[in-house]
């Protein structure tokens, strides 16, 4: 999506990372964008946050669990209450 020279998109246009948190899930964790692809990954854990995450000002980063894709490189955060 192209923007006019001089206007700067807010981040939660342009970064994923910006969106609600879920709930850990019971269980592994698959990664959304290559199951629209028809392939079933396992995301893998992070021992830190990722550092292009956000952490909204209202929840704790230590209550935050990162989770890297080993075949697309996509991130996904979990609460882990």
């Amino acid at each position: 999506m192209p923007y006019e020279p001089g206007i700067r998109p807010i981040d939660s246009e342009i970064s994923p990372m910006a969106k609600t948190i879920s709930r850990h899930p019971h269980g592994p964790v698959h990664c959304e964008s290559c199951a629209r692809t028809g392939k079933h990954i396992e995301m893998l854990a992070q021992d830190a946050l990722d550092a292009s995450f956000q952490v909204p000002e209202d929840i704790q980063p230590e209550g935050l669990r990162s989770y890297r894709c080993p075949a697309c490189e996509n991130i996904q955060v979990f609460r882990v209450d």
